[in-house]
């Protein structure tokens, strides 16, 4: 009869890719931005930022987030001659410490010299007028997770051979002790048999003579 047809030999299955690094350092700054408000500071603005800061600064777009944004001046109490302006804080997320110090001196020239504004406006922010910095941009080192807990180790466990070794070396320990203890008890009788002899001797002697 013919041979059977082996099986089919699977295929290499390729190794799963390693997770990625989770970011350890954070960078954060304060602009304030004229011709915005918190109103008009609407979600598409919020992308068209968080877009211009990542080109600037030479990151991913998933790595700049923004805090939260704030009015200069509210709107019941500003004037026609106070232009609007809100207040945007907003972070980086890094992994190296040399990444997030290089982005920092890249912000501060590019707010002094115009490139965040040029290409806010370019990504969007069409009526942004002019940009001030609010907070120096500064780097800290975010808290890393706990450690996790250390996995105790289990007590050896005998093997069926040594369980009649401990139990024989337990049972000599035993008699030797009982041996002691019943040495010891002995020599106790003896010695308070020998005193009351001795007691006996000494009652039933007879009386010395008396000489006149």
């Amino acid at each position: 009869p013919p041979s059977p047809t082996p099986p089919p030999t699977p295929p290499p299955t390729s190794p799963s890719p390693l997770p990625s690094p989770s970011p350890q350092y954070s960078l954060t700054a304060a602009v304030g931005l004229n011709g915005y408000t918190t109103i008009t500071f609407d979600a598409s603005a919020d992308l068209a930022f968080k877009k211009g800061v990542a080109v600037l600064g030479g990151v991913a777009l998933s790595s700049v987030e923004v805090l939260f944004v704030t009015d200069e001046i509210p709107a019941r109490r500003r004037t026609l001659l106070q232009a609007a302006r809100v207040n945007v804080n907003f972070t980086i997320s890094f992994e190296e410490l040399s990444r997030a110090t290089s982005t920092v001196v890249a912000l501060d020239a590019a707010v002094a010299g115009g490139g965040l504004q040029m290409q806010l406006v370019t990504e969007g922010l069409t009526a942004l007028t002019d940009i001030t910095l609010l907070q120096v941009p500064s780097v800290t080192l975010r808290s890393l997770p706990p450690s996790p807990p250390a996995v105790p180790r289990a007590s050896p466990v005998q093997s069926p051979q040594s369980a009649p070794l401990a139990l024989n070396r337990s049972m000599s320990i035993l008699v030797s002790v009982c041996a002691l203890v019943v040495s010891v008890a002995c020599s106790l009788s003896l010695r308070r048999r020998a005193r009351r002899g001795r007691l006996v001797e000494c009652v039933e002697a007879p009386p010395l003579p008396i000489v006149v």
